[in-house]
């Protein structure tokens, strides 16, 4: 039994500086990401920019076309980098179950509506890939409706449920109609990236909305995916 309790000791011990590893090689990786996403975007926009000194006397309806330009990329360039921020700041998933995690970032959401965390069912572990996406979904869906929908009130509800896991985001601002929301054409990438963290871990998504009647940002993880081990 000594021999037993050593070994698990041991174990646990190794578990956790492979953990602690794995995140410092993250944020080393974010960081690279962040440097060469931003320092390619940036040179982008300076080039817009030259073309549009060049033709905004003689071709001005040129020079107004590379601002556009320069407005998406610039667009593009502040929601990548809110994302990498969010990744090295908040640093929620070190040491903290999935539910601690969303209470932490809600709290160090400043100037915005209350942010109330609910959780239900019996809470259990998930694959890290999957934990850490759906912290980025609530970050991203928590940003988007402070920023655009002006709500008095918003909940974060995590429900273990015995087919999956459901992770929806609410509030009570101003909506909006689903089918005509801004892309990344238009530089606004916050309903992009959702989507893309949801097809990476084989979830499904469903936002509804409609003017004057706030927002629901529904993301579900099936059961089987839950059972998959972290990547």
């Amino acid at each position: 039994m000594t021999l037993r309790r050593q070994v698990l000791l041991q174990t646990e011990t190794i578990r956790e500086k492979i953990e602690r590893e794995a995140v410092l090689q993250e944020r080393m990786r974010i960081a690279r990401d962040l440097h060469d996403n931003l320092e390619q975007e940036l040179a982008g926009v300076r080039m817009q920019l030259e073309l549009t000194a060049a033709t905004v006397e003689n071709a001005p309806q040129s020079a107004v076309a590379s601002l556009k330009i320069a407005k998406t990329m610039i667009s593009h360039s502040q929601a990548e980098a809110r994302r990498s921020v969010w990744e090295l700041r908040s640093q929620v998933m070190e040491n903290r179950t999935l539910p601690a995690a969303l209470s932490a970032t809600a709290g160090v959401v400043e100037n915005g509506a209350p942010i109330e965390v609910k959780v239900s069912g019996h809470t259990h572990a998930l694959p890290m890939r999957i934990e850490s996406n759906l912290l980025r979904i609530a970050q991203e869906a928590i940003t988007n409706a402070i920023k655009h929908a002006k709500p008095r009130h918003i909940v974060v509800h995590l429900a273990y449920e015995a087919s999956g896991t459901r992770l929806k985001i609410s509030d009570d601002g101003c909506g909006f109609y689903v089918d005509k929301a801004p892309d990344g054409k238009t530089g606004h990438f916050g309903l992009l990236g959702m989507r893309e963290r949801v097809d990476k871990i084989a979830a499904t998504l469903e936002i509804t909305s409609a003017p004057g009647q706030g927002t629901n940002v529904d993301v579900f993880v099936p059961q089987a995916e839950n059972d998959m081990k972290s990547e």
